[in-house]
């Protein structure tokens, strides 16, 4: 019975190992994503992941509907995916020509 139960923890410590090796890459993956370009003004430091020379918002994640906001102002929509980025918005955009 003891050889059964060290058995199983065994198994969930292997378990515990597999899981904690995939959080770890997986977050390593996020890291390696963002941040790769650092620029200051005014002494303050700012971090970079994204360089647009038009009227954009770029995001991870949005909430509240605020991509669509962004598209309805006239601002090009750019969504991270993976380890890159690309342009949304609806079939009916029209960008806002800013001088």
């Amino acid at each position: 019975m003891f050889q059964e139960t060290d058995c199983k923890f065994q198994e969930m410590d292997r378990r515990f190992q597999e899981t904690s090796k995939e959080m770890r890459a997986l977050q390593d993956l996020f890291k390696a994503q963002w941040g790769k370009r650092k620029d200051s003004r005014d002494g303050e430091i700012y971090e970079l992941d994204i360089i647009a020379q038009l009227g954009a918002v770029a995001y991870l994640h949005a909430e509240q509907a605020s991509d669509r906001h962004a598209q309805n102002k006239g601002l090009f929509v750019i969504r991270a995916t993976g380890d890159s980025a690309s342009i949304v918005h609806l079939m009916d955009f029209q960008p806002r020509q800013f001088r």
